[in-house]
């Protein structure tokens, strides 16, 4: 029976892309539930779990699906995603008009209950893509962030893809390649886990990582550069990829819909709108490499701010990227990271934030050739960068 009622792809099997154990979420939405028409669909979700498939389904009038997308973003969510497979055409603009209902979610609305998901679901593997046995899925760095970034695209601005979101001006050529690429890694690693550890496993756990390199082709060059170890670099570095640029889009979002504020002068090369800082000079890192420190130390002595423009975050990963190979020999640069150790403690969060931008690893090389490495034995398992931000850190405390 498919007057009156239809059948939709939701979640990944919405978005056309499911992994070998994924589960298989459907949404059947009726005018009106009838008895029979409730029993059809009872023994068909029935039929799907007897083959094998691991389903999950709801059943919705259109009143109830607009009333639950209302007072809950993951449900809205979901409907972005949908996708009819068989039935009533007619839902097709019925759905449509829920999900394009400005009303319904509006965007500053839509935005806050995203990043307090992500925010939450960080905090559950310690806001770092650095776990010995990370989420592939859900953790900081994974794929639910990609995801995200779609779903706010296509809330905020009406671009659901990469492509969309470079023609608006929220990626860039290089950040959308980029973008692209982790994204490749990670479902590449993910598909082999589902494989390797058959069923829906999304952690990188211990048990699966030597069995995971080797299926996915990483030999043994000798014992200070394992196979297991290249493949977690692998997987670090694309992960570290997908949270940065994550971090720099969000924020792109949030100046979107919140106005700058007034510029407030802070010393002679930055400026301070409302709760971030930025350079008064947008061309500064290129033309003085030192001041890619010098905002990190300019943001510890200004309380309230809470991180970089959007705008400036970008030219800060530009800059390293051009100045990366001399920055670990140019004085004045070297004499502001000295400048910042010195401060002690409160150095730390600025180490870790200039880690996540490239520019530790650029200021020292020894830490570049170790980003995203892991040592891996039977007795001690560490990711080197983490042990080396330990070192730093405790430089930090020294000199405090």
């Amino acid at each position: 029976e498919v007057d009156n009622a239809a059948l939709f792809a939701v979640g990944g099997y919405g978005r056309g892309l499911l992994f070998p154990y994924s589960d298989v979420d459907l949404l059947a939405l009726v005018d009106t539930p009838s008895p029979a028409r409730l029993r059809a669909l009872e023994q068909f979700f029935a039929t799907l779990w007897d083959i094998g498939l691991k389903v999950g389904h709801a059943v919705r009038e259109l009143s109830q699906c607009r009333e639950l997308a209302s007072s809950d973003a993951t449900v809205f969510t979901s409907l972005l995603d949908a996708r009819r497979l068989v039935g009533d055409p007619a839902f097709d603009a019925t759905l449509r008009t829920i999900i394009d209902d400005p009303q319904l979610w509006p965007p500053a609305d839509y935005l806050a209950a995203r990043l307090a998901e992500r925010d939450a679901r960080h905090a559950r593997y310690d806001d770092t893509a650095y776990n010995l046995e990370p989420n592939i899925k859900d953790g900081p760095g994974g794929l639910r962030t990609l995801d995200s970034l779609r779903w706010l695209g296509r809330r905020l601005v009406h671009a659901g893809g990469f492509e969309d979101m470079q023609v608006e001006g929220l990626l860039d050529p290089a950040e959308r390649t980029s973008l692209c690429e982790a994204e490749t890694t990670l479902r590449r690693y993910r598909y082999a886990l589902h494989l390797e550890a058959g069923r829906p496993e999304e952690r990188l756990l211990f048990d699966y990582q030597r069995a995971l390199a080797a299926r996915l082709g990483f030999e043994d060059e000798h014992e200070k550069n394992l196979g297991v170890e290249q493949f977690m670099q692998g997987y670090y570095r694309a992960a570290s990829q997908v949270e940065r640029l994550g971090v720099q889009v969000a924020e792109r979002f949030v100046e979107m819909l919140e106005p700058a504020g007034d510029e407030e002068p802070v010393g002679a090369d930055f400026v301070r709108y409302g709760r971030r800082l930025a350079a008064r000079d947008p061309e500064l890192f290129m033309r003085r490499p030192a001041a890619l420190i010098e905002i990190f130390i300019a943001r510890l002595d200004l309380p309230g701010v809470v991180g970089f423009s959007a705008d400036s975050m970008r030219r800060i990963h530009r800059a390293t990227a051009v100045h990366e190979a001399m920055l670990a020999t140019d004085p004045d640069a070297l004499a502001a990271f000295l400048r910042l150790l010195r401060r002690g403690a409160p150095a730390v969060d600025a180490l870790w934030r200039m880690n996540r931008h490239g520019l530790l690893a650029a200021i020292l090389p020894a830490f570049g050739k170790v980003f995203g490495r892991m040592q891996y034995d039977l007795f001690h398992v560490y990711t080197v960068d983490e042990h080396t931000l330990r070192v730093l850190r405790n430089m930090a405390r020294f000199a405090d």
